[in-house]
């Protein structure tokens, strides 16, 4: 089965790309920003997990978390 992508709203990936390039931003929020960017860019959450060495659920976590936001 292919994964799927996330759909970023209008001036999220400028945002999150932004985001990953500061460096007095917590290392937490630059991981999310890369989980985003990367789901969006059709990566798989098995991948995205393997990559930051994290939980698949952490992975789904912040996925959910980002959907639930930009409602």
């Amino acid at each position: 089965m292919k994964p799927t992508t996330l759909l970023l709203h209008e001036g999220d990936y400028e945002y999150l790309s932004w985001l990953i390039k500061q460096r007095t931003i917590q290392a937490q929020v630059v991981i999310r920003a890369h989980i985003l960017l990367d789901k969006a860019a059709g990566g798989s959450i098995r991948d995205i997990a393997r990559i930051y060495d994290l939980s698949t659920n952490t992975v789904r976590l912040c996925l959910d978390k980002y959907k639930v936001g930009c409602v």
